[in-house]
């Protein structure tokens, strides 16, 4: 169940043991504390409307209900909500996956003990593309609510966490084991990486360059999929260039063809990085 999900559930639930506002009692009984669980609850569902319901086909009617807060609001409300709760092709859009390489982004930031200067040196010397896609990457972790950044002269200046980055529920868990493989490139638009063993997040293999390139060849000997020639051949290519110029292409081309096999790869990753800085190609 989404986070949506979840918050629309407790709002529908509470209604059970809350009484719909009233403008005359009886003696004795005072009308603002009556009302307050029906207010407090309104409040609630405001909260609710701003962070998901305003592009509803109900949100105006939502938002007429919550400015007015007329007599029949708390009632009113209800059913719309209601009615919200059937809708499942909204629902399903609120459940769309959370971008891997944007949650991928999130971890490997928390994993630094310095985010800031880690994404201004992601940001040095990229191309339009790559930089349009990681500043769209920041933006979904802002919008999530993972993260609250500050920028200056148009990179980020200041990073602080949420406290949810760091208590991620079990559905963006789910989304994380299944592409957690952290690559300190932005590859050509090619940074949303799958994988599904996340048993090797932070597996660190130490080989001699050499080396590295044919462990790889041989992993590489075992893939079944058509691109197998693909992979092969830029894995080759990254052997053949390593310390050049070039090797930053090669290495580009090599995480673009081997996306899908990132379960394989994955514990040569940080050793493939490490080569990287050594050559300044981070």
């Amino acid at each position: 169940m989404t986070d949506f999900e979840t918050q629309l559930n407790e709002l529908l639930e509470r209604t059970k043991s809350i009484k719909s506002s009233i403008n005359a009692a009886p003696l004795g009984t005072n009308i603002n504390e009556y009302n307050m669980p029906s207010e407090v609850w309104m409040n609630d569902v405001q909260i609710f409307y701003e962070n998901y319901l305003i592009d509803h086909a109900l949100g105006e009617r939502i938002k007429s209900l919550l400015l007015h807060r007329g007599l029949g609001a708390y009632s009113n409300l209800i059913s719309c909500l209601e009615s919200i709760s059937k809708d499942r092709n909204f629902i399903n859009k609120k459940k769309q996956v959370f971008p891997k390489n944007s949650m991928a982004l999130l971890y490997q930031l928390l994993d630094q003990d310095n985010p800031v200067e880690y994404m201004q040196s992601l940001f040095k010397d990229l191309d339009h593309k790559s930089d349009s896609r990681l500043r769209a990457m920041m933006r979904d972790l802002k919008e999530k609510g993972y993260i609250v950044t500050l920028w200056a002269d148009d990179i980020p200046d200041y990073i602080e966490f949420n406290e949810k980055a760091y208590t991620i529920d079990e559905e963006d868990t789910t989304e994380i084991k299944s592409g957690t493989y952290i690559i300190n490139n932005i590859t050509n638009g090619n940074a949303n990486i799958n994988s599904t063993d996340n048993s090797v997040r932070n597996t660190n293999i130490s080989y001699n360059d050499a080396e590295l390139f044919e462990k790889m060849l041989e992993v590489a000997s075992n893939i079944t999929e058509e691109n197998k020639n693909d992979v092969i051949m830029a894995i080759e290519d990254m052997k053949n260039s390593y310390n050049k110029p070039s090797l930053k292409e090669k290495y580009y081309k090599f995480i673009e063809v081997a996306a899908n096999h990132m379960a394989l790869f994955a514990p040569f990753i940080p050793a493939l990085t490490e080569m990287a800085k050594q050559y300044t190609i981070v």
